[in-house]
């Protein structure tokens, strides 16, 4: 058990210092308060500097007829390009682009984790040195994600309290800052913001559901501005609890390669 706490402890430790995120409005929303009117997911969010877009704001453009020797190419089903992916050991689901490469959730063991990323060994080995992208910048187009599923939770506790928990119990070199109220698809979850207890360690955000009664399940994405991309909330919004069958594959085309932008599957 002491081996437990400690591994796990060094798990945290290891995610805190390598990756942070931040809501993207339109995907992960707080959690409305009583009497307030919930927005349709459909519904864009706006900022208080943002314009509403009217006619004069966006004057309808001029169409040029193609020449007859062109011939228009079928539009990219995007749905096409997502490929559900099914934790053999957990049971939950989530959309990823058909040429993300991935590592599943081991089968045994304590650290279930199951990792994703978008680009292949080579990108990474042609673009990184001594183990690390050069000058610790992340290319464009290279994103990466961690599901970790933390068992052993109180099931009476509620989802706040069993974060705090966790924090408190297995990971007591970082602190929270806050913990925000948000849905990912149609699952409460928390966004919570946490400071790194070792020096020069990263404020990194992470996402945290109930997967089980005893169970929390993670979402870490990297670098730390991928929770505001498309990407990352088609990715969220699209996962499903193990009951809740097959998931709705996105509607909106990926990002494509970090290598030269293609959506190609292959």
């Amino acid at each position: 058990m002491r081996l437990y706490h400690l591994l796990t402890s060094l798990i945290a430790m290891t995610v805190i210092v390598t990756g942070c995120g931040q809501l993207y409005p339109s995907t992960l929303r707080p959690t409305p308060r009583p009497g307030c009117q919930d927005r349709q997911d459909s519904a864009p969010l706006r900022t208080p500097h943002q314009p509403v877009a009217t006619e004069e704001t966006f004057p309808q453009p001029s169409l040029t007829p193609l020449p007859s020797n062109i011939v228009p190419t079928e539009p990219v089903q995007a749905a096409n390009i997502w490929v559900e992916y099914r934790d053999a050991r957990y049971g939950y689901a989530i959309a990823l682009p058909c040429y993300w490469k991935y590592i599943p959730t081991p089968m045994e063991g304590m650290f279930g984790t199951m990792t994703a990323r978008s680009y292949s060994d080579e990108f990474f080995e042609a673009h990184s040195e001594r183990g690390d992208w050069k000058n610790n910048i992340w290319p464009t187009g290279a994103l990466k994600l961690d599901v970790l599923v933390i068992e052993g939770i109180d099931p009476a506790l509620n989802l706040t309290d069993a974060v705090n928990q966790f924090y408190a119990e297995y990971a007591t070199e970082q602190e929270i800052s806050s913990l925000e109220e948000v849905t990912i698809g149609t699952h409460p979850a928390l966004l919570a913001t946490v400071i790194g207890g070792l020096s020069g360690a990263e404020t990194v955000r992470i996402i945290y559901v109930r997967l089980a009664p005893d169970k929390l399940l993670s979402f870490l994405f990297y670098p730390n501005t991928t929770l505001d991309s498309p990407d990352a909330q088609a990715i969220l919004n699209s996962f499903v609890l193990p009951s809740e069958g097959n998931i709705t594959l996105p509607l909106v085309a990926p990002s494509g390669r970090p290598d030269d932008g293609s959506l190609s599957c292959s």
